[in-house]
């Protein structure tokens, strides 16, 4: 099972860009987002430095049960 980072309802692209920076380099788990504010692909990316596919891959939800679901493959 991968392990989920959430943000809930962030205020700040920035965090957001922080948020997938640090999931980058340490290869913890991906990144879920629960209705972001006023989001800004390009200022996140400028605190993402370099995660650009952390960001393009982050998973934008309407709530915390969408973001704790548990997606089972068998």
């Amino acid at each position: 099972m991968e392990l989920r980072f959430v943000l809930n309802r962030p205020r700040s692209s920035q965090n957001i860009g922080a948020a997938a920076r640090a999931l980058a380099n340490t290869g913890a788990g991906s990144l879920w987002v629960i209705e972001p504010l006023g989001f800004d692909r390009a200022q996140a990316a400028k605190l993402a430095a370099g995660a650009d596919d952390m960001l393009d891959h982050m998973r934008v939800v309407r709530t915390l049960d969408e973001a704790l679901a548990i997606a089972w493959t068998w």
